[in-house]
């Protein structure tokens, strides 16, 4: 069984990009998520939440029904809270307390004990209100997070900490996958903690549990407006500070790998950044902290599902580094093209082909397909769409039903409210850095919904060829809709809507992309 357990807002991005990547069809079988963030109310957490129930809607319809296409396959266990409430819950390390005085229990503590605290944190540190996180102040989390063990018992680590003890009385064993960043607050704090935590929870077959984390170092900047009053000010995260913090981490991490005391805990560790910082929008926390999604967010995710399927060795090491061009007239840059993602197991034309097929099946759904289906003439005529008269009509399995219909809203929903918007971001870059998709095709609609631009399914991926603009492609997508063979599952009304999608996308791929594999 796998887990991902996300420290932080950059944690929460991660998690992000594994949910769309399991919504193509990459992700594991199962996959449990806990999230750990003091700001509960942080504007990336509820982004990934929405995307999270999003998808576990679809996979209600779709999960499992779909064959070999697999798209919205992996099952999420959410670790329920103690109330029994579905959805993500997120895990406040700080519990009900607000102040930083208030976790420490210091006003009863001794007075030579509290001397030690102000050896190590400010008054204004031990004031500080911990409800929107630990604003770039590591040490305050590694406080706060040290107490991890005192919460064992407790839900959801009570729950996830049971399940690992079952999932290493099989062969296959547990995995579990840590993320945060080392530069801000909670990530930084809660990595080495959680992971130490791990270790102790199995009683036999340690060596079943596998540990790999992603240790994001700094790939974007802000700059910090002049918070109200002195107090504010001193507590507010700065980026200037990120460099700093990340060498003390990495300098941290690479001490206890070479130390005689074998405390070296992880099966394997991500190193993943990005020298040409992007520039977000500053905010002490709460709902207005919602950073753009970013690549090294994708590389993250990625890492995730690849330490899932990778047969690790003792105390591996892994980075991703940028890579320098002279093309296009840039003197130097560092981009990403699908030959720059890092992996280990995963076969990268899988990689490239899964998230292009979904990326095309939803085109087709979004710009044309669900339209279509929606329209009332298509039950007095479904002659008219041959594909749609074969599969469907004939076999009385209208998809023009309100339940129907229900479902396929939902889809388009998810591509153009989550799916596309997520991927413009990735790709939202002066210069052209990010070279996977072809970010010209993905426009913004009148109700400012994501779409894909259905004259450029031949040119989807990067770079862009404005020459491929043509509908005859959507027309050879059509053409080959029909032209599938019958039995491709058991699956019926939607489901089997969205597999002939899938493999028609799969076909389309193979006949209109070749040459731009080949070259």
């Amino acid at each position: 069984m796998t887990t991902i357990i996300c420290a932080g807002g950059s944690g929460t991005r991660v998690l992000e990009a594994v949910i769309h990547l399991c919504a193509a069809g990459l992700g594991p079988a199962s996959l449990r998520v806990l999230v750990i963030d003091p700001d509960a109310a942080n504007g990336n957490t509820t982004r990934t939440k929405a995307l999270l129930s999003a998808y576990m809607r679809c996979r209600d319809v779709f999960g499992g029904k779909l064959g070999d296409i697999g798209f919205f396959r992996t099952e999420l266990d959410l670790l329920e809270s103690q109330d029994g409430v579905s959805g993500l819950k997120v895990w406040n390390p700080i519990g009900t307390n607000k102040r930083f005085s208030e976790v420490l229990n210091f006003d009863n503590l001794a007075r030579e004990q509290q001397d030690i605290v102000h050896l190590f944190f400010t008054d204004q540190e031990l004031k500080n209100d911990l409800d929107v996180g630990f604003r770039g102040h590591p040490a305050i989390g590694a406080a706060a997070m040290s107490l991890l063990t005192l919460h064992r018992d407790e839900r959801p680590w009570s729950q996830l900490a049971e399940k690992i003890r079952m999932d290493v009385t099989q062969p296959a064993g547990s995995r579990v996958f840590v993320v945060g960043s080392v530069f801000g607050g909670t990530g930084a704090s809660a990595i080495h903690p959680v992971v130490r935590f791990l270790r102790s929870v199995p009683e036999t077959n340690h060596d079943l549990l596998k540990v790999g984390v992603a240790a994001l170092v700094p790939y974007f900047q802000f700059r910090a407006t002049n918070a109200a009053g002195a107090g504010a000010r001193e507590m507010a995260a700065r980026s200037e500070w990120f460099a700093l913090a990340t060498r003390s981490a990495a300098e941290f991490y690479n001490y206890v790998r070479e130390s005689e005391q074998k405390d070296w805990d992880f099966n394997a560790m991500y190193w993943l950044g990005d020298d040409s910082l992007t520039e977000v929008n500053y905010s002490t926390g709460g709902p207005n902290q919602e950073n753009p999604a970013h690549f090294v967010d994708l590389l993250a995710g990625v890492a995730c599902l690849d330490f899932f399927e990778t047969e690790i060795s003792t105390k591996a090491c892994y980075f991703a580094g940028p890579r320098e061009c002279g093309e296009d007239g840039l003197k130097k840059c560092n981009v990403l093209s699908w030959d720059d993602i890092p992996l280990q197991t995963i076969n990268r034309d899988r990689l490239r082909t899964k998230l292009l097929q979904f990326f095309l099946s939803g085109a087709v759904h979004t710009g044309f397909l669900n339209p279509l289906l929606n329209d009332d003439r298509l039950d007095t005529a479904p002659f008219k769409v041959p594909w749609y008269f074969q599969r469907f009509a004939v076999a009385n399995d209208p998809l023009t039903t309100p339940a129907a219909r229900a479902q396929l809203k939902l889809l388009a929903e998810f591509f153009s409210m989550f799916h596309y918007p997520w991927w413009r971001q990735i790709h939202d870059s002066e210069l052209p850095r990010v070279r996977l998709f072809n970010k010209s095709t993905l426009v913004e609609n009148v109700t400012e919904q994501t779409t894909v631009d259905l004259y450029r399914l031949s040119n989807l991926l990067w770079p862009d060829q404005p020459g491929e603009a043509t509908m005859n492609k959507l027309d050879r997508f059509f053409t080959d809709m029909v032209d599938l063979p019958r039995n491709l599952g058991s699956a019926n009304g939607v489901p089997s809507y969205l597999a002939m999608l899938g493999h028609t996308a799969e076909r389309f791929i193979q006949r209109e992309y070749a040459k731009q594999k080949e070259g």
